[in-house]
């Protein structure tokens, strides 16, 4: 009997040594479901203020909503060549995050119609060259990096 008390207790002793690990694992891993379905239509470079750049879309959408956080960090801006050759993006709106959109960001893409939010301050050159914009809806002036 004393053998069984024993038994139990070094169990349960054991069983809570475990439970600091299994949070401290749990803990780590700051990818969530929101940001693993966000990883596959894109890749994002997180820069030196923390914050996240788009460098790549690999999405099949025709209807884009760029992400306004990625791991609990703005993404603010969208890298160069990013829907350069697109084919299939028709329409994006981004979110007030977004400071920047990247040289060639939408280069001869089929892209038709795009929110531009308060947020954006400047854009690269040729963003939007050889795109097929009819409709640019923007709330403010927006510089350009465009020579």
């Amino acid at each position: 009997m004393l053998k069984n008390k024993i038994l139990i207790l070094a169990s349960a002793v054991s069983g809570l040594s475990i439970l600091p690990i299994t949070l401290f694992s749990s803990s780590c891993d700051k990818t969530s479901e929101k940001d693993k379905e966000l990883l596959k239509s894109f890749d994002f470079q997180q820069q030196k203020n923390g914050n996240y750049v788009i460098s790549k879309y690999k999405g099949n959408e025709e209807n884009v909503n760029i992400p306004s956080e990625f791991k609990g960090k703005k993404v603010d801006a969208i890298g160069a060549q990013v829907f350069a050759n697109n084919i299939i993006v028709k329409s994006i709106i981004l979110p007030e995050s977004i400071k920047e959109i990247g040289a060639s960001a939408f280069l001869n893409s089929i892209l038709d119609k795009i929110t531009l939010n308060e947020g954006l301050a400047t854009m690269g050159e040729s963003a939007f060259e050889g795109t097929e914009i009819a409709d640019i809806t923007t709330t403010k002036f927006i510089r350009t990096n465009w020579k």
